[in-house]
């Protein structure tokens, strides 16, 4: 390679890369340099970084990916990118609800509970109530008692809840513990435990999935370790093995040295994509294939051949991302270091690898879908962005929901002395 360009170069293709980065297997330190023409940018080494005209030479998308995710490579950001808005009549139409009850039980986590179109929740209460709200028809009704206790003083709790809307797990978001309840009964049908280890800088372990007539929980155990349970009796359906690394001595087959983050499901119950990262510490976001996992090989989170790093940014894992199909995924942050990532969703699909395409924006905060990508940032309000042009459709400074409920398209915040608002979004884009 030679300051003509890089030897996989298309005319047709190719981008723009300063000459000092190839090869690009080599390139350790760049910084993305944008051009002032819409989301247009390219990469420069630190000393042309901010010349008035860097030597750049043509390179083809794989090499320019290559140096984008070296391992420590990114030095700064150069400029910004467009940021595209559109009109449009969409708007968020609110309706409050006083919860009977929920006044002396107030939440401190919600999630969606599938019950048709109903716009069904599930609430936790500081004490360890666990109920279920109706907000179609307001009240609310006791489900079970989880002891929060022995997860520390004031835990950050989540709740998950399968798709069949029976069973949800309640665990420790930053901690150890957790529990998989039967919803019908309150009765606890499997207890988590994923260990302490570096439990702090990584999101449990947690997600569902429908496996025809079952609902299996996918769940750490250890952090470099996923299994795979029946709901109903806890069984552990992928039982094989821990290899043990030992010092001095070559990895044993199937070892893993990846720290297990926030898992997500693919709509469709096929991908599973965990954010996860490895020592020390770099996000390694990575998809599976749950089929293969759960019918052909036991071995499928551990090296499996479905499996895809999907993004790599210096920094633990667990950025806002979600869904917006069966296969395509959005994630925040352009960019491979924490500390120079820019607002921008990039959108992935899972089953390859490869970024579909990005655009520039949306903001770090809660990422949802309803026809377009939702971003919930607390303090800042919500922004609406059509995710096939990139265009911020609706900018609400005084809204940002806490969850949202896809069967109901319900948006949910939590307001004192037990209201919760729902929300729609309606109108044109």
């Amino acid at each position: 390679m030679t300051a003509a360009g890089c030897l996989h170069a298309d005319a047709r293709t190719s981008r723009l890369m300063c000459a000092h980065l190839l090869p690009a297997d080599q390139a350790e330190e760049h910084v993305i340099r944008f051009t002032g023409r819409g989301v247009d940018y390219v990469l420069a080494c630190r000393a042309c970084a901010d010349a008035p005209t860097p030597e750049l030479v043509p390179a083809c998308e794989a090499c320019l990916r290559e140096c984008e995710d070296s391992v420590g490579g990114c030095f700064g950001v150069r400029g910004t990118p467009e940021v595209l808005c559109r009109p449009s009549d969409l708007t968020f139409a609110h309706r409050d609800v006083r919860v009977p009850g929920l006044a002396v039980q107030a939440p401190i986590a919600v999630a969606p509970l599938a019950d048709g179109a109903r716009s069904s929740w599930l609430a936790i209460s500081a004490g360890g109530a666990l109920t279920r709200i109706d907000l179609d028809e307001p009240h609310m009704e006791p489900v079970a008692n989880v002891d929060l206790a022995p997860w520390g003083p004031n835990p950050d709790v989540r709740i998950v809840a399968s798709p069949d809307g029976r069973f949800a797990a309640v665990v420790a978001a930053r901690g150890s513990l957790g529990v998989v309840l039967d919803l019908a009964t309150g009765a606890r049908t499997l207890e988590l435990d994923r260990g302490q280890y570096q439990a702090k800088h990584c999101e449990f372990s947690i997600a569902f999935l429908r496996d025809e007539d079952r609902a299996i929980v996918v769940h750490a155990t250890k952090w470099n370790r996923l299994d795979l349970s029946d709901a109903a009796t806890g069984r552990m359906l992928s039982a094989r093995p821990s290899p043990e690394y030992a010092a001095n001595q070559p990895p044993p087959a199937h070892h893993l040295d990846y720290f297990h983050c926030g898992l997500t499901v693919s709509p469709d119950g096929r991908w599973l994509v965990d954010d996860g990262w490895i020592w020390h510490p770099r996000g390694c976001m990575r998809s599976l294939d749950l089929r293969r996992w759960v019918h052909e090989n036991v071995w499928e989170s551990e090296d499996g051949a479905s499996l895809r790093d999907v993004r790599l940014c210096e920094g633990t894992g667990d950025r806002p991302r979600c869904f917006i199909g069966d296969n395509a995924l959005a994630v925040w942050g352009l960019g491979s270091d924490e500390d120079f990532l820019v607002d921008a969703a990039l959108l992935i699909d899972v089953e390859t690898g490869r970024r579909i395409r990005w655009f520039a924006g949306p903001p770090c905060g809660r990422f949802f879908f309803d026809r377009h990508l939702i971003v919930a940032e607390e303090g800042k309000g919500t922004s609406v962005w059509d995710v096939t042009t990139g265009e911020r459709l609706l900018d609400d400074p005084a809204f940002a929901p806490v969850a949202y409920h896809p069967a109901a398209r319900t948006f949910l915040s939590v307001l004192p002395d037990g209201v919760l608002r729902k929300s729609r979004m309606i109108g044109d884009a």
